[in-house]
Parts: C-alpha cells; structure tokens; sequence
C-alpha cells in the first residue's frame, strides 16, 4: 500500500462533530462514540485560555468502515443535546463549496479513450449506486473534453470520494471534486468576515491557503504536541486533556467544520 493510499484510509476514519454541550467533557464524548466501533483517538476543541469548549470535537475510529456505519445511525445526542456528525475534510481538500451538500461530483483529467462506462463502473464498484454519467463534449468538435460529472445516489458518499483521491482510469490519476454549482462565487469575493469559519454557522472551508489571520480564527493542526491553535504571529501549542494523549505529526494535516 503506498503512502498516499494509508494517508487517505486514514483521514476516511474521522469524523467532525458539532454542537456538542459546553458542559460534555472527554471522556463523556470519547465514551459515546466507542458504542459505535473501536475509537482510536477523540478531542473536543477547546480554547487554549480558558480551557472552555469551543462546541466541537473530532472521533478517529480505527476503520474506515465505522464511519460509514456511524453516518447512517443519524442522528446523535449527547448529554441530551442533539450534535451534529460529518465526515473531517483534509485542509488539501477544502474548496468554497466543502460544506454544500450534493451528490453530484467533478472528474478530471480523463484521457479521450475513456468511455463512460468506465467511469459508472468505477464508481460504482467501490462507493455505491450512480445516477448518472455526463460528459462533455466540444461543442463544435464533439471531442471528448477530459472530464465528466457523475451523480451519486447519496450525498454522504461524495466526501468519502472526494476524500480518497486514489481514482485512476487506464493508470492516469484523475482529478476529483464536488461539483461548484452555477454562480457560486469564490471564497475571494466574499467579505473577509463571511470566509472565516465559524462554528456558528459550521464553518466553511477556503478554497486556497488560508492567511494567517485566518489561522488565528479558525486553525486548529495535528501537531508534535497535539491540537494546536495558530496565532498570525506564530504557532502556540496547548496539550489535549487526558482521553486525547495520541500525538499527530505536523504532516497530518488539520480539519475544521463545514
């Protein structure tokens, strides 16, 4: 198995939480979910001052499986507030769009040799039904374009696609992404305080790298000494409390909600 495919089934085994009650500690929330399967590693985000709950936390399971049987067991509650349960995004994956719902997806980067069946098969085999199969088509040429959309039949299953990123067709890898529905606009045109996230509105993700300030907002990172939060000036680091000991590379990439 290459690195990139570990990376991937490992990122496919977390799940984002949210409006988790202020009052719900570690072991509470970590406790709850290991009803559901194995959990390897659990943290409820907190501020690093006050040590209050910022209302969300992270579950990694030990299969990728888990997640998928934990989603269609919706919905939750936890000290009997109902929360909120999604797939984590990688950062790498994060787009103005990462948090719409939809079941329609983008693939690029097809040679001009690969049929539409090809496509319906592939994702079919491995993610479940697909409704259809679109490709485009030159307008004046009629040649294959490259790249096609493909509807699913679930909306839960496009972020464990987009997620994977191991698809290949006729051994080329292939761009994947949630499809940007007509006049979405990008993260860049819209007023500095609409493109930070926020829990409030469960966040959204940038579509480029986020600045700084940013961070400082909304950053939270799998580093050598835990969760860490950034400030525009640098990283200031703050340990997990007991039930999230595991420590993550700095190379793990960091997840927000969407």
């Amino acid at each position: 198995m290459s690195s990139a495919t570990r990376d991937s089934t490992s990122q496919l085994c977390k799940v984002f939480v949210g409006g988790i009650a202020i009052t719900t500690d570690d072991e509470t929330f970590r406790n709850y979910f290991s009803e559901f399967g194995n959990v390897v590693d659990s943290v409820i985000i907190r501020d690093q001052l006050s040590n209050r709950s910022k209302g969300f936390g992270f579950i990694t399971f030990d299969k990728p499986e888990r997640v998928d049987e934990l989603l269609e067991k919706r919905p939750f509650s936890i000290d009997g507030k109902e929360v909120e349960v999604k797939r984590a995004i990688p950062r790498e994956e994060i787009s103005p769009i990462a948090h719409t719902k939809t079941k329609k997806i983008f693939v690029g980067g097809l040679s001009k040799e690969v049929t539409s069946d090809e496509v319906r098969d592939h994702f079919e085999e491995k993610f479940g039904g697909v409704d259809e199969v679109q490709f485009i088509y030159d307008k004046d040429t009629q040649e294959f374009r490259g790249f096609c959309f493909v509807t699913m039949n679930n909306e839960d299953v496009v972020d464990k696609i987009v997620i994977d990123q191991s698809h290949s067709f006729r051994n080329k890898p292939c761009t994947v992404k949630k499809a940007e529905p007509k006049g979405t606009k990008s993260s860049a045109a819209l007023p500095h305080n609409n493109r930070i996230s926020n829990y409030a509105s469960l966040g959204a993700y940038y579509y480029s790298e986020p600045s700084p300030l940013d961070l400082y907002y909304m950053g939270y990172g799998y580093g050598a000494t835990g969760y860490d939060r950034f400030n525009p000036l640098g990283q200031v680091s703050h340990t997990r409390g007991a039930t999230s000991s595991s420590l993550y590379s700095a190379t793990r990439g960091r997840y927000r909600p969407y």
